[in-house]
């Protein structure tokens, strides 16, 4: 402004020149995404980007909607990010490590949103709880695709390639109090209903990946079908 004040409006760049009389300055200006360090416990909802994320082991992230995190640097989370039925995506471009944390975005099951955990380098689950009653997909490359996967069938190359570890972690689809609902039971005649479909865990791995001890992998847990009566003389 004629003020002299400066409002960053996306990131990136600039250069800043002011001018009095034959007196000319510039001031070189950055606008960088901001680090998020929860100091306490957050809502959020909606669609975010930040430099890092850090959520400590004691602080609580709840999505009341749809969220979407990206972080252009680390993402650390040794707390819980938590929502009901809503879909959930934390993303990184570089590192994703859930060390001690928890992400759940279950509830009753059908209902659920997707979770996504994403990074472009390096994704790490130690001692990590992952639940949902949506699809559960994890990727240490988010370009990939499951179309891709043909063609990276060779080996390894040391320097520059993604990696992955999975320790003492669950990753569990989840419905519910007590599991994927289950269905109705069917009256005097009639059949009875569908349980709940199951829903899957996805793995899209490039490079090296390392599944520790410890770690279980539940999917396709779907509800039980319900009975059907016929009773008659």
């Amino acid at each position: 402004s004629t003020a002299g004040v400066v409002t960053g409006v996306a990131v990136g760049s600039a250069t800043g020149t002011a001018t009095l009389a034959t007196l000319v300055r510039t001031a070189a200006i950055t606008v960088v995404h901001p680090d998020l360090v929860l100091t306490r416990d957050t809502i959020l909802s909606g669609n975010y980007t930040f430099r890092t994320l850090t959520i400590p082991a004691d602080r609580t992230l709840t999505a009341t909607g749809p969220l979407v995190i990206r972080s252009t640097g680390l993402t650390s989370i040794a707390g819980t990010i938590t929502g009901s039925c809503v879909s959930v995506d934390i993303g990184s471009d570089t590192a994703l490590v859930v060390n001690g944390g928890q992400v759940q975005n279950g509830c009753a099951a059908g209902t659920g949103g997707d979770l996504r955990l994403a990074a472009s380098g390096e994704l790490l689950l130690i001692n990590a709880t992952i639940t949902s009653s949506g699809d559960i997909s994890l990727t240490n490359d988010s370009t990939l695709t499951e179309g891709a996967f043909p063609a990276l069938r060779a080996p390894s190359q040391p320097g520059g390639i993604p990696f992955a570890r999975l320790e003492n972690s669950t990753i569990r689809y989840h419905g519910g109090g007590t599991g994927p609902s289950p269905a109705t039971d069917g009256s005097n005649g009639t059949n009875g209903g569908n349980g709940a479909n199951g829903r899957r865990v996805r793995m899209l791995l490039n490079g090296n990946a390392n599944f520790a001890g410890g770690t279980l992998l539940w999917a396709q847990d779907a509800g039980n079908g319900g009975t059907g009566t016929n009773t008659s003389n």
